[in-house]
């Protein structure tokens, strides 16, 4: 956990070590970084939810550098899953996308993340940093990870 930037699957990782989430989505034995990824990914934690029907396939990759976003995206699906949110998971491109509004100036409605930004915050998982701004392109720490991780209780 003293690393300054972490990869998606050091994020699963931690995920899997330091919580019980990913073992109430998909089955967990002693699996390898590698086996962690492919669960993810075929299960929808790494894929965008916002304007499916607007985007490519912009799942992330297993050494892809989780910045705030990508940390947000994989909170929000994880979180979406575990409550069982279903169709409730895109309420605020819903409610924003129509009118083109955001209430958090840097996370576009537009943005296939928009839904995760949006959640993560309301729901105290993150926080904006200046009580404006979200700074999604910031990396993010593996104890930063693990303390948003300690939020979804």
């Amino acid at each position: 956990l003293t690393q300054k930037q972490i990869t998606v699957s050091q994020m699963l990782t931690i995920t899997a070590n330091q919580t019980n989430y990913l073992s109430k989505i998909f089955t967990i034995k002693k699996d390898s970084p590698s086996q962690l990824y492919k669960n993810a990914k075929s299960n929808g934690l790494l894929s965008a939810i916002s304007n499916k029907e607007n985007q490519n396939d912009e799942t992330l990759q297993e050494n892809q550098i989780v910045s705030k976003t990508v940390c947000a995206r994989f909170l929000w699906n994880l979180y979406s899953n575990i409550k069982n949110l279903k169709n409730k998971n895109t309420k605020y491109s819903k409610v924003y996308g129509p009118k083109n509004f955001t209430p958090i100036p840097d996370v576009l409605p537009s943005s296939p993340d928009f839904d995760a930004c949006l959640g993560v915050i309301e729901n105290e998982i993150m926080q904006l940093e200046d009580g404006t701004y979200f700074f999604g392109s910031t990396p993010v720490s593996a104890i930063e990870f693990n303390s948003y991780l300690q939020n979804l209780e």
